[in-house]
């Protein structure tokens, strides 16, 4: 799936918690470099102002 660098990231992870294939419940989005946790306020940023152009995201399970 692509999207666009005015997408939010938000949008990233309405489309992680849309995919029936991934079962883990609580996770965040995490860039290796620079290394960047993206929660909380930050999910409201765009793709292009988080310098995500052409990045990828990695999922980060979070252990109850």
């Amino acid at each position: 799936r692509r999207f666009l660098l005015t997408d939010k990231i938000q949008a990233v992870y309405d489309y992680v918690d849309t995919n029936e294939d991934f079962e883990v419940l609580k996770y965040n989005l995490v860039s290796n470099f620079p290394h960047c946790v993206y929660e909380g306020e930050k999910r409201e940023m765009t793709l292009g102002d988080a310098g995500l152009a052409g990045a990828m995201l990695l999922i980060q399970s979070l252990d109850d």
